[in-house]
């Protein structure tokens, strides 16, 4: 399997805070094949963000797939 860098299938990779402790990512893919992919694979999991953030998974709060707009949403 290749690996690729989410940059190169994302065309938005955006954080902000939603809260005094609490930052939200957005994550729209550039086209509806690859964010279906990204889907089914599960490439976006509670375990990695904490893996990344160096964060505990009970602190991912929801990974949400939104279909319209091709993106995933963590908070």
């Amino acid at each position: 399997m290749k690996l690729i860098s989410l940059s190169e299938v994302a065309s938005v990779i955006r954080s902000k805070n939603s809260g005094p402790y609490e930052l939200t990512l957005d994550i729209i893919f550039n086209d509806k094949k690859i964010f279906n992919a990204a889907c089914k694979e599960k490439v976006i999991t509670e375990s990695k963000i904490a893996e990344l953030y160096g964060i505990n998974e009970e602190q991912v709060i929801s990974i949400v797939e939104f279909a319209p707009a091709n993106a995933i949403k963590l908070l």
